[in-house]
């Protein structure tokens, strides 16, 4: 609606993984493309009746998508801008597949909510880059391009979405200036703000070994839950293995059956916490909690009790 689509646009997704967002504009009659290297998950979008490239965009695969597909009014990329390692290339082919008028729409973590949680777990080797707006209107500016609508987002630990055209083919919002503005006042340039990001991370470290230790004193048996990629640093930083986590639960047929990279702590199905009952879980997607203690409200009525790491250690009945 925003951006007034109809049946001869073309919408691409970079990083489509299975069509979910591509399905909706489906659904309203617009034209639909997904990009995205994994080969194992075309045949989701081609269930749905949804085009795909399978291969990665950058400035030489751009030119292909439009000599067979055309350029598109919107291109979007959910989660995907800071896995990319050559930004420079990347925004070379968005200028190439994006037709007059058309919207670059990128939604990504946001520094400023990484920085205020302490999430220091999303700082990991599939992220080459974290973003606040200031950087992106300098990057985009370097490509004769402009942010012209910024938003947060309630969601993960806070996202991140702004929309680009081509400089003078939209209008600037003033969401843009008035993010810029609070960026400044939290001190996105200045050093100490990320010296003050790194005393935080310590300070969780130290507070979670601590309570870990105390409850394991007591006699309390303590397991994990979620196995995300963010769980992992997690788990490499605090120095938390199998000796400490008997196991990790989660709802992923296709982890469970395996072993955590670098600490090797069994991934097993969730209903294991009903089975063994353990005192306490450490919640590794803690991002999710509200969904997850949903899911796991008859655990809770046992007497189970979930650790939540991050912003600040505390437990949950």
């Amino acid at each position: 609606q925003r951006y007034h689509l109809g049946a001869a646009d073309l919408v691409i997704d970079i990083g489509c993984n299975d069509g979910t967002l591509l399905h909706g504009f489906k659904r309203h009659g617009i034209q639909t493309l997904g990009v995205d290297p994994a080969a194992n998950l075309a045949q989701l979008t081609s269930d749905m009746g949804i085009e795909r490239y399978t291969g990665f965009f950058n400035a030489t695969t751009a030119k292909h998508i439009v000599s067979e597909w055309g350029q598109a009014s919107l291109i979007t990329a959910t989660n995907t801008f800071p896995h990319i390692p050559d930004l420079q290339d990347f925004i070379a082919g968005i200028n190439t597949a994006l037709t007059p008028g058309g919207v670059f729409v990128i939604e990504m973590h946001y520094l400023v909510d990484l920085l205020e949680q302490g999430a220091f777990d999303t700082i990991y080797h599939e992220h080459v880059s974290y973003w606040a707006l200031t950087p992106i209107v300098h990057l985009f500016g370097q490509h004769g391009m402009q942010v012209v609508h910024a938003e947060r987002l309630p969601l993960h630990h806070g996202q991140l979405r702004v929309s680009v055209q081509r400089q003078g083919e939209g209008k600037v919002q003033p969401s843009v200036e008035r993010m810029l503005d609070m960026e400044r006042l939290q001190g996105i340039g200045q050093f100490q703000t990320y010296v003050q990001f790194a005393l935080k991370t310590q300070q969780i470290k130290q507070d979670l070994h601590r309570t870990i230790a105390t409850l394991r004193e007591q006699g309390k048996r303590v397991v994990g839950y979620g196995a995300p990629a963010k769980g992992n640093t997690l788990l490499s930083f605090l120095e938390i293995g199998p000796e400490i986590l008997a196991y990790i639960a989660d709802r992923s047929p296709l982890k469970q059956g395996l072993y955590t990279p670098g600490m090797h702590i069994p991934v097993v199905p969730p209903d294991r916490l009903l089975a063994d009952r353990p005192d306490y879980v450490l919640l590794l997607a803690w991002n999710f909690a509200d969904e997850i203690l949903e899911q796991q409200a008859d655990y809770r009525r046992c007497g189970g009790q979930f650790i939540i790491p991050v912003p600040e250690v505390r437990i949950l009945s």
